[in-house]
């Protein structure tokens, strides 16, 4: 199957305060998972490796619904 007979999922990624969280989407808006975790404050870096593996979670997420994620939306307070 290529990819263009794939569902397409989108993503969206929230980072707070106190926590980052995470939801795929179908093409037509609706949810299929999501996900929510505290901020590790442990480092700077710590934060930025939670959402690369948010993302990294995205993908693998629609890729076992079988699909492939088209994109991710970040939003990041300040």
């Amino acid at each position: 199957m290529n990819r263009q007979a794939k569902q397409e999922y989108c993503g969206g990624i929230d980072v707070g305060g106190t926590k980052i969280a995470a939801a795929l989407f179908t093409e037509d808006g609706r949810m299929s998972g999501r996900k929510r975790v505290p901020i590790d404050r442990g480092s700077p870096e710590k934060p930025v490796r939670q959402i690369i593996g948010f993302i990294h979670g995205l993908e693998d997420q629609a890729r076992r619904k079988g699909g492939w994620l088209r994109a991710i939306g970040i939003c990041i307070p300040g």
